[in-house]
């Protein structure tokens, strides 16, 4: 099906899935993500699948028209596994969070003894609450960008308060679906039952229903924030300056820099703060920045041997 392409095929039995689905996401995608993704998984041999179309070409005209190519990436992990049956693990993630050039291989943080398992990455940052980010998100929004954004919005609640709201019956965080690792027999499973659930009643969020369902017929599990950092939440906790400067050059410095701390980036959502990512791809530096960004995922995979130089002086 040419709606679906291989566009790398992987080394072992792990791969990764991106959709989309219309002009804009798909030029995003060639411009911007597929740089990311085609270094991320070269280095760690990992395939890589893009859905670029309708697999349901009735979807076109069922649900609420901004749901319809989520549907489609409900479908995908099914497809994968009936076209490309080499691979046995998938990891299904959307195409505007980018891996960094020194991102680690996020199937080295799963492990599928229970073959049931499911792997979400943790909401929020260690050592920060969901209230905490989203109250300092919430207050820059509305002196930076529009003094009528509400400040007590669901974005500086609590996961309960959410709960409480949309009457979700599920213990534990609400998990973000950005980024989803599991076998693909089981992410094929939850994933048709999320789809056929919407059919039968569609209200409310795409994450709220994937998170009742992989509670019900999989084993939840946490991959590090790192590997879902959110840019939203990066710019409120470590460069608010940048609401006051926002889409210049200094805005990209601090991607790249993000993009060497953590291991993927998400652009999620239509904020003002992420409209930068339409200036990426982000792995290119000027001057020197090239040599230390290109020598470092080397050094790092590097075995030295460690050495004593006494009290070393700056030559400068």
């Amino acid at each position: 099906m040419s709606n679906v392409i291989e566009l790398i095929e992987g080394k072992y039995d792990k791969v990764i899935c991106l959709t989309a689905i219309g002009d804009e996401f798909l030029n995003d995608f060639n411009k911007i993500s597929l740089p990311h993704f085609k270094n991320y998984c070269l280095k760690y041999g990992l395939g890589l699948i893009l859905l670029k179309d309708y697999i349901n070409e009735d979807d076109k005209n069922f649900a609420p028209y901004n749901s319809r190519p989520n549907l489609q990436r409900l479908l995908l992990p099914s497809f994968v596994k009936k076209h490309f049956s080499k691979y046995k693990f998938i990891c299904d993630i959307d195409v505007d969070c980018l891996p960094g050039q020194v991102a680690r291989n996020i199937f080295d943080f799963t492990d599928f003894r229970n073959e049931k398992n499911i792997f979400l990455t943790n909401p929020t940052p260690k050592n920060f609450s969901r209230e905490n980010i989203g109250k300092r998100l919430s207050i820059l929004r509305n002196i930076y960008n529009d003094n009528n954004f509400p400040i007590n919005s669901l974005l500086s609640g609590s996961d309960q308060d959410e709960k409480e709201i949309y009457n979700l019956k599920f213990d534990g965080q609400i998990a973000t679906i950005g980024t989803c690792v599991a076998k693909i027999d089981t992410l094929s499973d939850c994933f048709l039952k999320v789809y056929k659930s919407i059919q039968k009643n569609f209200s409310g969020y795409l994450q709220h229903y994937t998170n009742q369902t992989f509670r019900k017929y999989g084993n939840l599990n946490w991959l590090p924030y790192e590997f879902q950092a959110i840019w939203n939440f990066e710019v409120a906790l470590y460069y608010p300056f940048l609401f006051s400067d926002q889409y210049s050059n200094l805005m990209k410095q601090c991607v790249m820099q993000s993009l060497l701390r953590v291991d993927m980036l998400h652009f999620a959502g239509n904020w003002a703060e992420n409209k930068i990512f339409k200036f990426g791809p982000f792995l290119e530096f000027e001057n020197d920045m090239d040599k230390y960004l290109n020598k470092i995922p080397e050094f790092l995979e590097t075995e030295i041997s460690i050495n004593s130089y006494g009290k070393i002086k700056d030559k400068n």
